[in-house]
């Protein structure tokens, strides 16, 4: 994250995995919320969040970077209505801006910006930790750019594509799971890049910057000595297939996905939201044809508000706002539409609460939640979800240092 974003960021992923209790996290020392717990496995069978804290902009009031593991359900699958936290602190790490998580939910990588490092953790029973006999990589910003805002992993886990913001490409990791990782290709985008989505089936990657959206092709190969002097092997291809100017990046809290999602079930759709220069008129927009024939599918639908992060699950995506959440429909064939939203909530003696700004957003596996990450307030609310709407918040858990940027990781 730049200089700039961090001066602006003044006035924020899910996991689940299952796993048996009494696991103590390692790797580093800890520290508790409210209504949490450091170090302590919840029950087995449950499922859980991750989210990574940027001491440069994340809420929270100190200076250090940690991995935070949230128990949202119970053994049988019920939503807690107060989830229980674990952290573990990653100590001379100060501007997390991206990561992300194996679709097994086994391992995962985040980026430093601020010190051109990436970092590598595991989840063992559920709690993020980092991993044993790795150490983080160096991305020597002299040679490969710098400021490393966003990263994706491949389904594999063995190569991973990082932004590089300051230089007209994303650079390709490859060796991850060999524990020895090293820079591996160039992928020429069309200016410099903040944010990346990766589809589910990885063939899709799109690239995001203030000049555009880069749409790239991407192609399982052989494996094939990477470009880069002294790499590993790479499996994939990424071939620029467009660049959509008017889609460019709006917002202050450029990093993570950058206001990008992908529709888990058919790759060739994605949606993207955009705010309005000057105003709080922002809007979402359907992408359909995706890689090889991109459009916008309908008319952008508008949001009064200003935008930070959108998930998308079947037909719905629901988007965070200043104000909380707004869904819309149509993600399955288009054109989207609105269904409703969501702001507050009653507390237990009836009084209403209000839902700050929502910077990080998920859709839980079958649907059935949305997990919004409320940056104002510094909480995780679970809220159901269908296509009639919202739900009252049925998990909530505060003293969560909420991302900026929308880095929070499903699985």
């Amino acid at each position: 994250m730049k200089i700039f974003k961090v001066i602006a960021a003044s006035v924020f992923c899910i996991a689940l995995a299952f796993g048996p209790a009494g696991c103590k996290g390692s790797g580093g020392s800890s520290s508790s919320s409210s209504n949490s717990t450091a170090g302590t496995a919840p029950s087995p069978g449950s499922g859980f969040v991750v989210l990574p804290q940027d001491a440069q902009t994340d809420n929270g009031g100190n200076n250090q970077s940690i991995l935070q593991s949230v128990q949202l359900f119970d053994a049988n699958g019920t939503a807690l209505s107060v989830p229980t936290m674990s952290t573990v602190v990653y100590n001379g790490v100060g501007d997390i801006d991206g990561a992300a998580l194996m679709p097994d939910g086994t391992r995962g990588v985040f980026v430093d910006g601020g010190s051109n490092q990436m970092f590598f953790f595991t989840m063992q029973n559920g709690l993020a930790q980092q991993t044993t006999g790795m150490a983080p990589m160096l991305i020597d910003y002299k040679q490969y750019g710098g400021d490393e805002d966003s990263v994706a992993l491949v389904n594999s886990g063995d190569e991973a594509i990082v932004s590089t913001d300051y230089s007209d490409w994303l650079l390709l990791i490859s060796g991850i799971n060999s524990k020895n990782p090293k820079p591996a290709q160039y992928i020429t985008t069309n200016g410099y890049r903040d944010g990346i989505a990766l589809s589910d089936d990885n063939k899709v990657m799109l690239a995001r910057g203030q000049t555009g959206l880069d749409v790239f092709a991407v192609n399982a190969i052989t494996p094939t000595p990477g470009a880069i002097a002294g790499s590993g092997m790479v499996s994939y291809t990424f071939n620029l297939v467009n660049t959509m100017a008017g889609l460019g990046e709006t917002t202050t809290d450029e990093a993570g996905r950058d206001g990008m999602d992908f529709s888990h079930n058919d790759s060739s759709r994605a949606v993207v939201i955009t705010n309005a220069t000057g105003s709080n008129q922002s809007s979402i927009t359907l992408l359909t044809g995706l890689p090889s024939a991109p459009i916008i599918n309908g008319t952008p639908v508008p949001i009064n508000d200003n935008v930070h992060c959108v998930a998308v699950s079947g037909d719905l995506a629901v988007v965070g706002t200043d104000n909380g959440l707004e869904m819309f429909s149509g993600v399955s064939a288009g054109p989207l539409s609105y269904v409703g939203s969501i702001s507050s909530y009653n507390a237990s003696n009836g009084s209403p609460v209000s839902i700050g700004m929502v910077t990080t957003v998920r859709i839980t596996a079958n649907g059935n939640y949305a997990i919004a990450g409320d940056f104002s307030n510094g909480k995780i609310l679970t809220i159901p979800i269908s296509a009639a709407g919202f739900q009252s918040p049925v998990g909530i858990l505060t003293g969560v240092r909420v991302p900026y940027s929308d880095e929070m990781m499903i699985h």
